[in-house]
Formats: C-alpha cells, sequence, structure tokens
C-alpha cells in the first residue's frame, strides 16, 4: 500500500498573536515525526516568526517554506471606512506562499505595507498591492475568511469571477484551498470550489488551518482566545472555534479526510517542490563608513587608534602595542573596521554635544582598540580583560557594543545615526511580550473563572527569575504539585499553562535595540508599526543572524545623575569635575563604602547588597568590580563563594588553589573562581587552549550542551596532562570549572560598570549635597524614591527646606549647604504649569501674593487644582497668610485674575482715552488655620512625605521612652531578636493565605516609617483580626514583634502587638518618674501635684526624684494609693506645674 504524502501549507504558530497556540520547534518537530518533507508557516498579517521557523525547520531536517495569511482590504488599503464584521465590506483572509528570493523580498513588501499604509483595526493590503508585488509567489483562496469562500456560500458566479480574477495575476499560482473541519460552510465552499475548478482550470489543494499541534489541546487554545478576547471561557458570546478539528494532522488523516480529492493532496507536494527559499545568512549589510580624505575604512580607523595609543598610553610599551595591532589584525581579518568606525562617529557625537556617555558595557570593555578609539574608559590591561571574550576570530558573528547614553538625551543620538546612514536605513526593533511562568497561570486562571485572590496567591507561588519556568518552579516548590494533586481547578490550570507558556501575547518597542543597514530596511526585513513608531517585525536576535548591524542604544538614568552633579557642582562651589580623571583610590569613598552608605549609588542601594558591603568592607576598585559579580542569585545559591571571598580578603583564612598555576588566574578574587575570563585563563594556562578555544569553552559551560561540553573535557584533561598535570588532578581542576563556570560574569562587563558606580560613589562622599540634589532632580518623577532620598538626606544630616514658588526652580537646588526642594516633585502639578508661574516670576521679579500670581499666569494653563497643591505642599506659606485661608481664597483669585485678563484682552478703556483702573485685590477669606494633623496629611498627599514637620515629631519623648530602636538600627538586630518600634504605617496591602491552617483568611503588609527610614512589617491573621481596628494608612502606632532576615532583601518585623501612639502612654507605660527641685520646691506644688496623680488614678507607680542641694538625686517611690493612668492629659498637666521635661516615662 502507497504511504499517504502531505504538506501543511496553512499553518499558524503563537505569532499569530493569541490566537495560535503552536510554538515554532512543535509545528517542526510535529512534520519530522509524521515524515513530512516540508512544512508551511502562513501567520495572521505577520511575518514576526518567518526567519526563527527557516532556521528551526532546517536545523530538524525540513525545509521551510515561508508564507503570510494576508488581510486584503475590500476597496484600498488606506480607506479608513467603518469595518463590517462580515461580508463585502470586511477585510478577507488570503494565503501566500514564497517560491523564491524574488517571492520573499514581495512577501516583506507586502508585510510592510499592511502596517505602514493599510492598517485599520488589522494590518490590510489591497488588489493593487498585490498586483505590484505577486512574482514569486503563490496564492491560495484562503480559509473561510477569504473572498472566494464568501462567495463561495454565497452565489457561484461571483465566486467563479472572484477567482478568475485572482488566476489573471498568479497564473498557474493560483489554487482553491479546500478545508474541511467538518463545517457544513466548508462542505459548500468545497463543493463549489471543485466546480470552479473543473471548469475554469483552476487547481485545488488541501489545506489545515493549524492553530495548534495536538488535538488534545483545543482546550488550551480555547483559553488562549478567551484571554485574547478578555472574557471567560464559558462566555457563550465570545469568539470560539466551532471544534477540536484545528490541530496539525498527520498525512494519513488528512488523506482520509480528503479521500475523494486526491488531487488536492497532491497538489500539496507540487507547491512544495516549487518553493525553494534559499535565505544567505553569511552576508553582512554593514552600512559604508566613508573616511575623510579619500581612505579607507582600515586605513583610517589605524590612524585613529594610533593617536590614541598615544593619550591612552603616552609611554606604550611594545606589549601593548602588540596588543593593539593583533586586535587590529583580527578585526580586519572578520571585516569589522567599519562597524567599530561607525560605533566611533556616534559615541564621537554624543561626546561633542555634551550628551553623557557610558564608560563602557558588556564585553568590548576588553578590547584595547575600543579603548583608545574612545568608545570605552576602562583600561583593559590594567584589569586582565581578554579582548577573545569579546571578539573571538573563531566565531562567525558580529561584535556586540552596547552603548549606555543619558536617558534624557539618548533620542538625540539616535536621530543623529538617523541623519547620518538615511532614516529608511535605520529602525527601532520588535520585541515580543510573553506568556512567561506567573503571568500565563494568571491569565489561565481568570479565564477559567477562578476568583481574582487564589489566582494572585497561585501564581506568588512560582519562584522569581527572568528564565523561571513552570516545570523549574514545580521542582523548586513543592507545595505547587500539591496544590495540584489536591485541587482539580489547580491541576487544569498547570496543564493549560503548560501548553500556553512562552508564547507571544504583545508586540512592542525594544527598550534600546536600533538596527543600522547599508539600504532600505525593506529591502531586507519587514516593517510594523507598534506605539506609532514603525519597527522591525523581526527581533533582535533574528536581524543578527541576517548580517545586519543591531546594537542597543540604551538610557542609563545614573549619567544623567552623573552630569547633573557635576553641573551643581560647578555652579555651587564654582569647581569642574572631570569624571574620567578622579582618582580611582579616594580614602572618603571607600570609607563611606565600607559604611554601606550607598542610597543613590549606582548598583549598591539594596538591602542584600549594603550588608555584602559592610560584611567584605572594600577599599580598592578591584573589590569593586568584584562585587557587582558577587552579588547575583547564582553566586549566592551556589554557597560559599561570597564567604571565602570576604575571609581571605580579611585574613581569617588563606587562599587556595587546586594548582599552582592557577595562583595567577585566581590570587585577585581571593581563590574564588568568580568571572568567566577566569575560567578562559585556567584552561589557557593549565590545559594549553587558545583564548579563542578558551572563549568557545566559556560559552559552552553557559549552553550546558553534553556534547560539546564532552568535546572540551577531553581537550582539557589532553592538554593538561601535556603539561604534566596528573589526569585525576585535571579531572577535578574541570569538575571545579564546570561547576563554577556555570556562575561566572563576565568580568569587562563588571569592571566597566564598577567605574560607573564608583563615580557615584566618589561623588556622594565628597559632594554629599550636589550629589543628593542631582539625585532627586532626576527621580523627581518617581514619589517613591524622592521619599526615600528625602529620608536618606535626614540621615546625612543635609537640610531640605520645603518648596518655595519665590525661591524653588523645577529642580532641586543647593544654596549654602541646603537643598531646596524642587517644585517638579511635586504630586500633579505639570512641569509646563510650573515653568509658566517661574516665567512670570522671572518676569516681574517675584510673587508677593495669590491674586498676583492670578493676575499674571495663563489661567488656561494654571487649574484650581493645580493651585490647591501648591497651596498644601507650603509652596506659597512665603505669601503670608496660612495655607487654610489661601485654599478658601482660590476661587476669588481666579475668578479676580480671569476678569483682569479678560480687560487686559479687550483693551478697555476709559473715556478720553485714559487708562481703566485696575480693581483693587480682594482680601483672602478670615478662617482658622488647620490643625497640624490636618496640615501634614494634606502636605503628605501633595509631596508623599512631610516637608514643614513630621506627624512623630511630636511624639518624640514616647519613641525615646517605649521604642526598642529606629528603624535605621533594624538591619543592627539579631535575627529572632524582639523590637518595639513607633512609626507610620504606610504601604499598606492585605493578602488572602491560600493554605495552611489560616488558609482563607486575610494578613497585613505594610511598611512603618519612622524619622530615620522605614521597615516591612506583617500581622498575620490571628494578629490582624486582634488588632483591625487600629491598622490604617497614615495611623501613628507603636508596633511590637520578631525582627526576621531571611528574605533576601530586606528584613521584616512580624508584629504581634499594635498600640496606638496616642494610648502609647496608658498601655505601654511601666512607670513615672517625675523630677523635683529640692530648693524652692514649695508645699501648694506638692498639694496640686497630689490632686493631680489622685484625679487619674490607675495602675502605674510614680517614682519622685529629687534633687537636692548637694548634687544627689534621691528616688522616692510614690505609696500603692498613689498609683496613675499616665494619660497625655496628666502628663501635660504635670509639666506645666512641676516644669518642661520634669515627667519621664519607663516602658514595662
Amino acid at each position: 500500500m502507497a504511504k499517504n504524502e502531505f504538506v501543511h501549507l496553512h499553518t499558524h504558530s503563537h505569532y499569530s498573536l493569541l490566537d495560535g497556540a503552536s510554538k515554532i520547534e512543535a509545528i517542526c518537530d510535529a512534520a519530522k515525526k509524521f515524515g513530512m518533507r516540508t512544512v508551511a508557516l502562513t501567520d495572521h498579517g505577520n511575518l514576526f516568526g518567518a526567519i526563527e521557523f527557516y532556521q528551526r525547520a532546517i536545523k530538524t531536517g525540513v525545509k521551510p517554506i515561508v508564507g503570510y495569511e494576508a488581510y486584503v482590504a475590500p476597496k484600498s488599503m488606506e480607506d479608513r471606512t467603518a469595518r463590517a464584521r462580515d461580508g463585502e465590506g470586511s477585510n478577507h483572509h488570503l494565503t501566500l506562499l514564497v517560491k523564491n528570493e524574488a517571492g520573499y523580498k514581495n512577501l516583506v513588501r507586502l508585510a510592510s505595507l499592511a502596517y505602514t499604509k493599510g492598517f485599520y483595526y488589522k494590518p490590510r493590503i489591497d488588489f493593487a498591492a498585490l498586483q505590484k508585488h505577486h512574482e514569486g509567489l503563490i496564492c491560495l483562496s484562503g480559509c473561510l475568511a477569504g473572498k472566494f469562500p464568501w462567495l463561495a456560500q454565497r452565489d457561484e458566479a461571483q465566486a467563479a469571477a472572484c477567482a478568475g480574477e485572482y488566476k489573471e495575476l498568479f497564473g498557474k499560482d493560483y489554487y482553491l484551498e479546500l478545508q474541511d473541519h467538518g463545517l457544513d460552510e466548508q462542505e459548500i465552499v468545497n463543493r463549489v470550489a471543485l466546480s470552479v475548478s473543473k471548469r475554469h482550470g483552476i487547481p485545488v489543494v488541501a489545506t489545515q488551518d493549524a492553530h495548534y499541534v495536538k488535538r488534545e489541546e483545543a482546550k488550551a487554545h480555547d483559553v488562549l482566545l478567551a484571554i485574547a478576547t478578555n472574557r471567560p471561557v464559558d462566555d457563550t458570546g465570545r469568539m470560539r472555534f466551532p471544534n477540536d478539528q484545528f490541530y496539525f494532522k498527520s498525512a494519513d488523516e488528512m488523506a482520509y479526510v480528503f479521500r475523494d480529492a486526491p488531487e488536492a493532496l497532491a497538489n500539496t507536494l507540487a507547491i512544495a517542490e516549487r518553493c525553494s527559499l534559499e535565505l544567505d545568512f553569511s552576508k553582512q549589510h554593514l552600512p559604508k563608513w566613508e573616511p575623510p580624505d579619500g581612505k579607507t575604512p582600515p586605513q583610517y580607523m589605524r590612524e585613529l587608534c594610533l593617536k590614541g595609543l598615544e593619550d591612552r598610553y603616552p609611554n606604550a610599551s611594545k606589549e601593548i602595542r602588540d596588543r593593539m595591532e593583533y586586535e587590529l589584525s583580527v578585526i580586519g581579518k572578520m571585516g569589522f573596521e567599519s562597524y567599530f568606525l561607525i560605533v566611533w562617529d556616534f559615541i564621537r557625537y554624543a561626546r561633542q554635544h555634551g550628551i553623557p556617555v557610558g564608560p563602557g558595557r558588556g564585553s568590548a570593555a576588553g578590547s584595547v582598540v575600543s579603548y583608545c578609539l574612545g568608545i570605552t574608559e576602562l583600561d583593559p590591561l590594567a584589569y586582565d580583560l581578554i579582548f577573545e571574550r569579546f571578539l573571538n576570530p573563531g566565531r562567525k558573528e558580529m561584535p556586540d557594543i552596547d552603548i549606555d547614553f543619558c536617558q534624557v538625551r539618548r533620542e538625540e543620538v539616535i536621530e543623529y545615526v538617523r541623519k547620518r546612514y538615511g532614516k529608511d536605513n535605520v529602525g527601532q526593533i520588535v520585541t515580543f511580550s510573553t506568556l512567561g511562568a506567573k503571568a500565563v497561570v494568571r491569565n489561565v486562571g481568570k479565564a477559567i473563572g477562578m476568583p481574582y485572590a487564589e489566582q494572585d496567591a497561585l501564581a506568588k507561588k512560582i519562584p522569581f527569575g527572568p528564565k523561571m519556568t513552570l516545570k523549574e518552579a514545580m521542582k523548586l516548590e513543592p507545595e505547587l504539585s500539591k496544590l495540584a494533586e489536591k485541587d482539580p481547578r489547580v491541576k487544569e490550570i498547570f496543564e493549560i499553562s503548560e501548553t500556553l507558556e512562552g508564547i507571544a501575547k504583545a508586540t512592542s518597542v525594544h527598550a534600546a535595540g536600533v538596527v543600522i543597514s547599508d539600504r532600505p530596511l525593506t529591502e531586507l526585513v519587514p516593517i510594523h508599526v507598534a506605539d506609532g513608531v514603525e519597527i522591525t517585525q523581526y527581533p533582535m536576535g533574528t536581524l543578527g543572524s541576517l548580517g545586519l548591524l543591531k546594537m542597543d542604544f540604551l538610557g542609563l538614568q545614573t549619567l544623567t545623575i552623573l552630569q547633573k552633579a557635576v553641573e551643581v557642582i560647578r555652579s555651587v562651589r564654582k569647581k569642574q569635575i572631570d569624571l574620567v580623571k578622579l582618582p580611582l583610590d579616594d580614602r572618603r569613598t571607600y570609607e563611606m563604602l565600607a559604611r554601606a552608605e550607598t542610597k543613590g549609588v549606582f548598583q549598591l542601594e539594596s538591602s542584600g547588597m549594603r550588608d555584602l558591603l559592610t560584611k567584605l568592607k572594600p577599599d580598592r576598585f578591584e573589590d569593586l568590580i568584584a562585587v557587582l559579580a558577587l552579588y547575583r542569585p547564582g553566586v549566592i545559591q551556589a554557597g560559599g563563594m561570597i564567604e571565602t571571598y570576604i575571609e581571605v580578603k580579611h585574613g581569617v583564612r588563606e587562599a587556595s588553589y587546586p594548582h599552582p598555576s592557577l595562583a595567577s588566574a585566581l590570587r585577585e578574587t581571593n581563590g574564588v573562581i568568580l568571572y568567566q575570563e577566569q575560567v578562559m585563563r585556567v584552561a589557557a594556562e593549565l590545559a594549553g587552549f587558545s583564548l579563542a578555544d578558551a572563549d568557545g569553552l566559556r560559552k559552552a559551560m553557559g549552553k550546558k550542551k553534553p556534547e560539546i561540553m564532552e568535546k572540551y573535557r577531553q581537550q582539557f584533561i589532553d592538554g593538561a596532562k601535556k603539561k604534566s598535570v596528573d589526569e585525576e588532578l585535571a579531572t577535578q581542576i574541570w569538575n571545579l570549572l564546570e561547576h563554577f563556570g556555570g556562575y561566572g560574569f563576565n568580568k569587562s562587563h563588571s569592571a566597566a560598570y564598577a567605574l560607573v558606580t564608583y563615580r557615584t560613589a566618589y561623588l556622594k562622599a565628597n559632594y554629599p549635597v550636589e550629589f543628593m540634589a542631582a539625585v532627586m532632580t532626576c527621580e523627581r518623577g518617581d514619589n517613591e524614591k524622592v521619599v526615600e532620598y528625602m529620608e536618606e538626606c535626614r540621615r546625612l544630616g543635609i537640610p531640605v527646606d520645603p518648596p518655595d514658588i519665590n525661591e524653588s526652580g523645577i529642580e532641586f537646588a543647593v544654596k549654602d549647604g541646603r537643598i531646596r526642594f524642587g517644585l517638579g516633585a511635586v504630586r500633579n502639578v505639570g512641569e509646563r504649569a510650573l515653568q509658566t508661574i517661574l516665567d512670570v516670576r522671572a518676569k516681574i521679579g517675584g510673587l508677593t501674593s495669590l491674586y498676583q500670581l492670578c493676575e499674571e499666569v495663563d489661567l488656561k494653563l494654571i487649574s484650581r487644582d493645580v493651585l490647591r497643591t501648591l497651596v498644601c505642599c507650603g509652596a506659597f506659606d512665603g505669601f503670608g497668610a496660612h495655607r487654610a485661608r489661601l485654599i478658601e481664597g482660590i476661587d476669588s483669585a481666579v475668578t479676580y485674575g480671569q476678569s483682569l485678563q479678560q480687560d487686559r484682552r479687550a483693551g478697555q478703556s476709559m473715556l478720553f482715552g485714559g487708562s481703566a483702573m485696575k480693581a483693587a485685590a480682594p482680601t483672602l477669606p478670615n478662617v482658622p488655620e488647620w490643625q497640624t494633623e490636618d496640615l501634614l496629611a494634606r502636605e503628605k498627599a501633595a509631596l508623599g512625605f512631610y516637608v514643614t514637620s513630621h506627624p512623630l515629631a511630636k511624639y518624640e519623648m514616647l519613641l525615646k521612652s517605649f521604642g526598642t530602636c529606629t528603624t535605621a538600627e533594624v538591619p543592627k538586630i539579631a535575627d529572632g531578636s524582639e523590637a518595639m518600634i513607633g512609626g507610620v504605617i504606610a504601604e499598606l496591602s492585605y493578602t488572602l493565605l491560600k493554605n495552611g491552617k489560616s488558609a482563607g483568611k486575610r494578613m497585613a503588609k505594610f511598611k512603618l516609617k519612622d524619622l530615620h527610614g522605614g521597615v516591612h512589617a506583617i500581622l498575620f491573621p490571628g494578629e490582624l483580626d486582634k488588632y483591625r481596628d487600629q491598622v490604617a494608612e497614615d495611623r501613628l502606632v507603636f508596633a511590637k514583634g520578631k525582627i526576621d532576615f531571611r528574605r533576601v532583601e530586606e528584613p521584616t518585623l512580624k508584629c504581634d502587638l499594635i498600640v496606638p501612639i496616642e494610648r502609647a502612654t496608658e498601655e505601654l507605660t511601666g512607670s513615672v518618674t517625675i523630677a523635683l527641685k529640692a530648693p524652692g520646691l514649695e508645699d501648694r506644688t506638692i498639694h496640686a501635684l497630689k490632686d493631680l496623680v489622685l484625679a487619674h488614678p490607675g495602675g502605674c507607680p510614680i517614682l519622685l526624684e529629687v534633687a537636692t542641694g548637694d548634687h544627689h538625686r534621691a528616688l522616692i517611690r510614690a505609696a500603692a494609693d498613689f498609683m496613675v493612668t499616665p494619660t497625655h492629659r496628666f502628663l501635660q498637666d504635670v509639666e506645666e506645674l512641676v516644669g518642661e521635661g520634669s515627667v519621664r516615662l519607663s516602658a514595662r
């Protein structure tokens, strides 16, 4: 019996966004499994996955056919008339397949036009576009949503006419699609198609509109459609497929379905034979960089490098010159001179225009050529950085130079590149948001109707991690498997989620990616439109494989902060700081780092990093490089590496090396294998690897492919034996490298970023006021960060003055060692409105009243809400009226200002040409000032924190009496110790517990903030039930509990007692001490004190501290009859009677 053969020509992957559920790999594997020699990919309206599919199919041993299911507009693609859901006025589907290179180029153009010209709900083309770009394409009539099938269900003659039109255009490359998923409509279409085929000589072809690979994945696909439409699965009115037949069927299954149309099956093979696209991935499309004076790129690059060598290494040794010559020879052999010149050129442009550029990132910092060209700023030879880690002559791939620019001005550099190489040749790059482990569980849970709190609790059990998968999560968190066993809903969610995990959900513009070509991008890649920006349809990795120059133009906020700090220092101190020339051994900087005072310091702000700094106490730049490499999840989880580094550094133990020859490679990290470059050095020195081979080993260790690792293992052991290393020892060292190599970090990147870290630390240590002002200016849009840095200023003793409409600018400013709060950080007040006010202030020389302000500013730009916010934050306090009066006067001030401005515009004048008399400004309403608590609450609402005062300030005595520590002291307390802390409840949230004895109950999480900072706190359900009435946002409380350090980042206070601060004296006081001065103590004072005590009976003992004339103090315990309830009123009355500061409280 002859074997059935069939080729899938209508297949959707997950790049048919939220419509297809098949991953590219699964499609190719299924085709291979079914013995199909060819397979096509035809995603809806895009070519997102075309190259990924092409490369994967070839790797699998299956010939790929690049295809596309087009949306064809009923009229012109640029027509924007209202779409119809169904019928003649709607878009129609059409299947296009690439035959050859011409067809591929035409399909790329069509896919681009669909977005750039035709997008209207969907990316559309039209018949005119097909007429212009049909060469090299095979056209199939499409699924039920195609024009021919739609007409076939209504009028065979019209359907035949439609088919004739396409046949006239495509000739023998036009086919009528037959599909059969058991639908009545398809039966009608197929019957008409066969009739038209017979009468008009148009061939038919069988296709399967596959949207998922396996039949059992139909349910997951249905859930995906529910996610796409944001409706529950059981919503009968949502979009859904009619049955479970839209899967990737075998040839036998398709032969059975189309047993009455064998020619339709045979034509799948015929079409496959005619499709033979061969893409050339060896070509490079670097834009040609034209040097001046007719020089070639190699000549000009050498000239620049030699000049840079004189600047960077004034007395360059032969070793340095040889290293540069070696690098130039490798770059030349690989043909990358233009690449380096392109990067040099736009970095030069940035620097010439005052745009801050990072000192380097990634492996490019290991190149002497990069250093001499000014692409990087760190000497690679001083820190033993390896060129081959950056550019390996054995790797036939483009170098990867990513550049950090000032975040605010990054776009200027990209615009320069557009102008330099042509806007059609430069583009930004697509990126895909995918359904990761947590996201897919949430989305599937929502679709099947699981309550939000339960979805959230389930997703939160999945560990964090950029590459975390559900399978990995099940291994790391056994409770997930137990939940699936107990709860059928959870089991269903996990089963569906595993099918949908990792699929693309939406597109967006890559945050930093830019591609530069030697010709218009549309000649090489399809164009997509996302967020109004034209970008490539291919992601960054694909563009690199096509030989296009792609790189990251990253926006780094820290560079903006550094520039701003240098500007402030120059303005305030008349001193110019050159960041490139900073000494890397500044004592004050390392002392600050050792104290872990690193708020605002690049990469060192987290609690965990600060803890590492206090233990490691860096005192040299190499320590900073190591710190950035040590504090990473892999190193922390591996265990022992951080401890070893610290103990060897501080002389607690000696460094140990498995073999003496490893000492030179591992000495800088105290015997710890920390950097990828160290793995390369060990392989070279112990086993005779070339650095190019050593880089191949480094890369293989990251990928952990067994067959490749075995090849390198043997090479390593054989090489070590040739160097007289015992095989057993060589194997032990290999095992060590293999274990730690997986955690190894790129030293070049760590070193380059350590330079940014050092620069921020240097400025903070030496110019703290200017630095903190710069930090808050650059972070003014992030209220939480401003609050955090305000607390840091308070800790550092840097005064921050409140906003003032006559003193403040938009940015934070420095004067006389103080920071003036920037108006740009005030909530809900746009910078355009602020600039309007500041322009008026500059014009008239200062503002004196609310009425004057409203008279002078453009009130179309300044709303009443803006004025209220500025009043509440204290910006108008200088007008000489309290805030309550100002708030009440806003309406009359605005009315007054509008009236004057209207008169001014109308040019109102008096009889005989005299000027109109300006109406006198009203007076502000006479209302009482707000209570302090109300004033501070409004101030916090406007700023996010308190500036004028702090609600805790008046309770300072209580905080000292009852608090065992401040929040700033918590990190120094031992794990499990008990603490009592007074503070304000902030960031309050509740979590529903899913498991355990408290399942179904809520726990509370909040941050307890005092005058020194904040600490995370939690209340478990039992305690929350007890103290529910005391727990509220902005409530002042004392919280007691145990300190828990088990969380990686921040210690937590596990509360078991909450006491409102106003009841603290009554509930927490153990005794009241009243200080009396014996000389001058009158009987009536004693009697009055006795009456006060008796008026507040209770259970708290009184201690009388009597100062005698001989400088001694006597402590007398009052009788039990005189025990009190120490209310706030009692304490206040005692101080009024005996004297301020005469009362002390002791905690129970």
